[in-house]
């Protein structure tokens, strides 16, 4: 029997921005007790129900379609294992007679290989499939056309609100709320009329943008072994920062051994299902394949493709009782050497989609330019999608959709100039205009001349702003991660984080934008290009925008921001605005509270 809390239940919901009522609270006990799943499983499982079932709400009627979900997903699991049983021989061939077992996931574990079979082609990830836009006649392209917005008006800014999924963009009342909110320096830039003879506290008039320009290769040409060595440098790589780091002796965990020893490998999943502790199974540099028995291990946050070094022992040859994981490295931070006289300078981020779900309609980007025209950071940062293949407006639309892209463009080219501000532009794999293989090339626009602050950045993307580093990603890779992670909380506070934290905490831990192997199904990661998803160094400020919930929070020394979206479906979304005062935290590696402000605002 498994008693999960209505207060466990409704935090979990939260995460991905959800809400139940009393009953549905209560349905949701029923069914942790009836399947012995705890409050972070259940709401996982039914999140992945309702995506598959075209975004379903929770309510009680669809619970009812759930449970019976879960009980066809139990028994497809006890025919699997039952048939694997009959396979299966001793435990140290387990993961070698998976490959060559015939059963549909039986191919995944090549994936993770040096030098996979030729038959694993179906288990490779594919790129989703993009609707073919219209072809028209031989008529001229109109000029494209920036979407001018009104006089900007201050927007006001009250305690938190929250507003029903169910509600239209226009009918939104509490737009310019504070959703989230992390940081002290608010309080002194409100008090700056008072504190006129502190220059510390006076606007930054000066902006050094720091970026390298990538030249992007071609994408998937080379061969399946190539590739694969590229994962092989990067466990190597983090296995030499986890050895420096933490000191310990690395030897070979496939060698049978009575003592605990350490061993690096990479984490794979013995299925095609979501990862749980009994299905761990551990790739060695070497390419052999062990299980991992977790039962004796305290404390454990593990997903497919993430390095990690295992302390325990292997008194068989193909079982490791682990006593303990080393889950990486973080990356050594920049020192922060801003300009001189810097002072607060504050940048504002906004993500995609910008079109509601229910009508071709730019207000939501219209609203948004009149927030940075209110605001008037030093740099605003835009990531995609700008055309959602997602929504089934854009989809049914007349209109050249390479003409709203444009006229887009042009509008965030024009404001760019107008208040002489930088503006840092990613794209996403679901942009319809922008086709191609993770990481992405940056957007190219050649029909009219943008402005020279408007650059367009590869995603994954790092860059310094005046000696503070970002790392941006349009990808959702947390969302992504959160369906695979399997967990163990020892209990003690110093080990135990709250789960969008932990989430974080593997892209840093990792030095990495995009750590989970296999990927996402909509994620067709280029292997060749791996070192472009690689962090060189620990950003000061990282930036992945998520369709859980907003959050803004401090995690391994990084400032971690998830603005959203504008637009989620028909309803208003939200924005991020981060003010630092560099002045304070010259020759600095960390963000300190108390000299930045960050906040996740409503439209």
């Amino acid at each position: 029997m498994v008693y999960v809390t209505p207060q466990e239940l409704t935090d979990e919901l939260e995460i991905f921005g959800l809400e139940g009522d009393a009953d549905v609270l209560k349905e949701l006990q029923q069914i942790c007790d009836s399947f012995s799943c705890n409050a972070e499983d259940i709401i996982t499982k039914w999140v992945a129900f309702s995506h598959s079932s075209g975004n379903i709400p929770l309510t009680m009627g669809r619970l009812s379609d759930f449970q019976l979900y879960l009980a066809s997903s139990k028994n497809k699991a006890k025919q699997l294992i039952k048939e694997r049983r009959s396979i299966v021989g001793a435990s140290q061939q387990f993961a070698r007679s998976i490959l060559a077992d015939s059963q549909p996931d039986s191919n995944v574990l090549d994936l993770y290989s040096d030098s996979p079979s030729l038959n694993s082609a179906s288990a490779t990830p594919k790129t989703p499939k993009t609707p073919v836009t219209k072809t028209y006649g031989k008529t001229r392209t109109p000029k494209p056309q920036p979407f001018h917005a009104e006089s900007p008006k201050a927007s006001p800014v009250s305690s938190k609100v929250s507003t029903p999924a169910s509600e239209k963009y226009d009918a939104r009342q509490d737009s310019g709320s504070i959703v989230k909110e992390l940081g002290s320096l608010k309080k002194l830039l409100e008090k700056e009329n008072e504190l006129e003879d502190d220059r510390e506290l006076h606007r930054c008039g000066k902006v050094e943008l720091d970026y390298t320009a990538v030249k992007y290769p071609r994408v998937m040409c080379t061969d399946p072994a190539t590739q694969q060595s590229s994962l092989y440098n990067c466990l190597i790589n983090l296995g030499d920062a986890m050895q420096e780091l933490h000191g310990f002796d690395l030897t070979q965990l496939s060698f049978t051994s009575t003592d605990d020893v350490v061993g690096l490998g990479r984490i794979v999943c013995d299925g095609d299902g979501k990862m749980n502790p009994k299905s761990v199974l551990l790739q060695t540099p070497n390419g052999d394949y062990l299980t991992l028995d977790m039962d004796a291990c305290p404390n454990f946050a593990l997903f497919p493709g993430q390095v990690v070094a295992v302390k325990g022992t292997n008194p068989g040859g193909g079982r490791v009782f682990v006593k303990q994981i080393f889950h990486g490295a973080n990356a050594p931070p920049a020192v922060i050497e801003p300009p001189e006289d810097t002072g607060v300078f504050s940048v504002m981020m906004a993500s995609g989609p910008f079109i509601p779900n229910e009508a071709v309609s730019l207000q939501a980007f219209q609203d948004l330019m009149r927030s940075v025209q209110s605001v008037r950071p030093n740099v605003l940062i835009v990531t995609g999608p700008f055309l959602d293949y997602r929504n089934e407006a854009l989809l049914q639309c007349d209109e050249p959709l390479n003409q709203l892209f444009d006229g887009m463009m042009l509008t965030l080219s024009n404001v760019s100039n107008e208040l002489d501000m930088h503006v840092i532009v990613l794209p996403s794999l679901r942009d319809l205009t922008q086709v191609g293989a993770y990481p992405m090339r940056p957007f190219c626009v050649t029909k009219f001349d943008v402005s020279k602050k408007l650059i367009f950045m590869t995603d994954p993307c790092m860059f310094s702003i005046n000696g503070l580093v970002f790392g941006v990603s349009a990808t959702d890779i947390v969302f992504h991660t959160s369906f695979q992670e399997c967990s163990k909380q020892s209990g003690n506070p110093k080990d135990s984080l709250d789960r969008i934290s932990r989430l974080v905490s593997h892209l840093l831990q990792q030095q990495s934008f995009y750590p989970l192997y296999p990927p996402h199904n909509d994620v067709p990661l280029d292997l060749d290009l791996l070192p472009l998803v690689q962090m060189s160094v620990q950003p000061h400020v990282l930036v992945v925008p998520s369709e859980l919930s907003p959050y803004v929070k401090m995690v391994d020394g990084c400032l971690t921001i998830n603005p959203s979206s504008i637009v989620k479906g028909q309803s208003a979304g939200s924005y991020g605005l981060l003010q630092v005062n560099l002045e304070k935290l010259r020759n600095e590696s960390v963000v300190s509270e108390e000299h930045f402000s960050c906040q996740v605002v409503k439209i």
